[in-house]
């Protein structure tokens, strides 16, 4: 072999040497195959080879089949704008609506604006705006069936944030829905209950005061999301605010890598990772780099910061959300026949509180009403489900009131709902349920300072968000380590 050989067969096994290193990772039947390929394992020559510059952390293919297609395989999405740093975050939300969703969105706006003007220097560099962004989503069934679904969203040019939110005074609002979807360094954050309509924003790229209408009731879209990919400049992420509320709306989100996710609970977090890691086991550094934990808070205005105990305060006994969970309170309240007061956190309660079940309005209170009802409270119950870090459980207890709840959802978690074991069924059992409230009612005084643990955590949650929001600008503008492959 002469030396122009030799040469060519050393550049040869040097090729050979990389490319056998080289990972691909692809969704088959919803299922994930990862094939590593090593110097001593022979190559299908069917299979794609692509260079991984960081080898622990697996390289994505950088698109994904239709949902509709009749292709057996599926890739992973990345965003196509993995180095830009992000200098302006839409909160996607409804216009006039007062409920723990939307004031959740405009105290993150709040905090993100207000920890850069607040800075001191040292987020000089952020640089980054928040913006509200509002929109009336809506579903509306075609001919019946779940592929016909059409559904749209409105962008609200015009609307403004309610006197109600008036105590968040960082809000701004955006104006210009082209700012929105022509920006590559732009964020957009959808509320876990609207994740149907995310790919609208790609379809619809001057919609100023029209509506964006797309069709497809899982994700939104025709499926064609490669398509839509090459479309999209702006990023996106989900606020799961809750898990229950999202209804299995926009089935393929834990197949996508260019989305990132925000959680509010640890019910919320469990549930990404597990679903974000179902496809590959092997997935969870690049997963964990899509996912932040945001927490919102009880606003200082429904805070009582010290509960009154005397009995003379305290005229209503048993307090509970009509709205979910009634047949277990229905069978306390059997149970219990006329020994307690029952009341529903409802207008009924300005009329007659000890009226037979069921026999009652459902009208939702204001959330001023609902704090002023729960300060004359003795005990919240709440055996409903809990998709989240639930408000109402938080503000009872800020209101001097005691909370028993069983372990479904959030409640499972203490880190989600912090308060001693003893008032936290995980079976329904309504004779200990039964004996559990007849002894707090008779001592309240005494009992109701086993929360107070729980109300000081309470207490904590804004400067806990405002951590979260320095530690989420972190990494979306200064660091910028999960957009790099």
């Amino acid at each position: 072999m002469n030396f122009r050989e030799r040469l060519l067969k050393l550049k040869r096994d040097h090729a050979a040497s990389i490319g056998s290193s080289s990972t691909t990772t692809t969704i088959t039947d919803a299922a994930v195959t990862e094939t590593t390929h090593h110097d001593d394992i022979s190559c299908s020559s069917k299979t794609k080879r692509n260079k991984v510059e960081k080898p622990e952390i697996p390289k994505i293919t950088s698109s994904i089949s239709s949902s509709n297609s009749n292709s057996n395989t599926l890739t992973f999405i990345q965003s196509p704008h993995k180095l830009k740093k992000v200098n302006k975050i839409y909160l996607v939300c409804p216009p006039n609506v007062q409920t723990g969703g939307p004031e959740a969105m405009h105290q993150l706006c709040d905090k993100i604006n207000s920890t850069v003007e607040y800075s001191n220097g040292d987020y000089d560099d952020f640089q980054v705006t928040a913006y509200m962004l509002y929109m009336q989503c809506h579903t509306g069934k075609g001919t019946g069936t779940r592929d016909n679904t059409t559904s749209y969203c409105r962008y609200c040019k015009y609307a403004k944030p309610i006197d109600a939110y008036s105590i968040y005074p960082h809000v701004q609002v955006c104006h210009d829905w082209n700012e929105v979807v022509s920006s590559s360094s732009s964020l957009v954050i959808w509320p876990e209950c609207w994740t149907e309509f995310m790919n609208v924003l790609n379809m619809n790229k001057s919609m100023n005061g029209d509506r964006g209408t797309t069709k497809g009731g899982q994700g939104g879209g025709d499926g064609n999301h490669h398509q839509q990919q090459q479309q999209q400049q702006h990023k996106q992420a989900i606020w799961w605010l809750s898990v229950d509320n999202n209804r299995g709306k926009f089935q393929e989100w834990h197949r996508r890598r260019d989305i990132l996710h925000l959680y509010q609970s640890e019910y919320a977090r469990q549930y990404i990772m597990k679903h974000l890691n179902h496809d590959n086991n092997d997935m969870t550094a690049t997963t964990q780099s899509l996912v932040f934990p945001m927490t919102e808070y009880i606003p200082f205005r429904h805070r009582q910061p010290h509960p009154q105990p005397q009995p003379e305060c305290r005229d209503l006994e048993i307090l509970y959300n009509p709205l979910k969970g009634l047949h277990y309170t229905d069978e306390i309240r059997k149970r219990s026949g006329k020994k307690f007061q029952f009341t529903p956190i409802s207008s009924s309660s300005n009329s007659s509180s000890t009226s037979e079940q069921g026999n009652y309005n459902n009208k939702r209170l204001s959330p001023t009403e609902v704090v002023q009802l729960l300060r004359r409270g003795k005990v919240y119950i709440d055996f409903g489900n809990h998709p989240g870090m639930d408000r109402l459980p938080r503000e009872a207890a800020m209101a001097g009131c005691i909370v028993i709840t069983n372990k479904e959802g959030a409640a499972y978690y203490d880190k989600d709902v912090p308060i001693p074991n003893q008032y936290k069924f995980e079976t329904f059992h309504v004779e200990r349920i039964h004996d559990l409230l007849r002894d707090c009612i008779v001592n309240y005084e005494k009992r109701v300072h086993d929360f107070d643990a729980y109300r000081e955590w309470i207490g904590q949650q804004e400067s806990q968000m405002e951590s979260c929001v320095k530690e989420l600008l972190t990494k979306l503008v200064l660091d910028r380590k999960i957009t790099k492959e």
